[in-house]
């Protein structure tokens, strides 16, 4: 269907369709593709063959961590995704870390993932009694329990209550 009816195509027209191209083989333009062709392209375009593809570490912005991608490591999600300093800390100790296990920054700082600036918790109660200690301002108290200022991790009534 031709929208401008034999009329030459405006510049804004050409970008928008210039656009939508972007990233499709010029042998395909304009072709009918399959579905199952269409997934060939998107699997072909996966992981490092990418170019938009950075070593699999990506930055979080929601948190402030960053994720490598292992899709085989014990404690990655179901995306394949491990947080980089319970990666760093599973290396050191040489076993994947349980889910009861927390992994500290010294620094505060959630992208120094050095060994030296990390610390690790057998629970969440043991985390949050060294928050507690080390500062009682800026807590963000909430009906359930509080935000602890440097991690950003909610907090318990019931596991405040083990602390103390």
């Amino acid at each position: 269907m031709n929208i401008n009816k034999g009329r030459p195509l405006t510049l804004e027209h050409k970008k928008a369709i210039s656009e939508a191209l972007k990233g499709i083989p010029s042998s395909l333009k304009g072709c009918y593709l399959s579905e199952v062709t269409k997934e060939k392209i998107r699997i072909s375009k996966l992981g490092s063959k990418n170019p938009a593809y950075r070593g699999g570490r990506t930055l979080s912005t929601g948190d402030g961590y960053y994720r490598l991608l292992i899709p085989n490591h014990p404690n990655a999600n179901k995306r394949g995704y491990v947080l980089e300093h319970r990666y760093v800390m599973a290396e050191y100790l040489g076993r994947p870390l349980s889910k009861d296990e927390y992994v500290h920054h010294k620094n505060g700082n959630r992208q120094d993932n050095r060994v030296e600036n990390l610390e690790l918790f057998k629970g969440r109660s043991e985390h949050a009694r060294l928050h507690m200690r080390t500062t009682n301002k800026n807590w963000v108290y909430l009906k359930k329990g509080c935000i602890c200022p440097h991690c950003n991790k909610e907090i318990s009534v019931e596991q405040i209550t083990k602390i103390f």
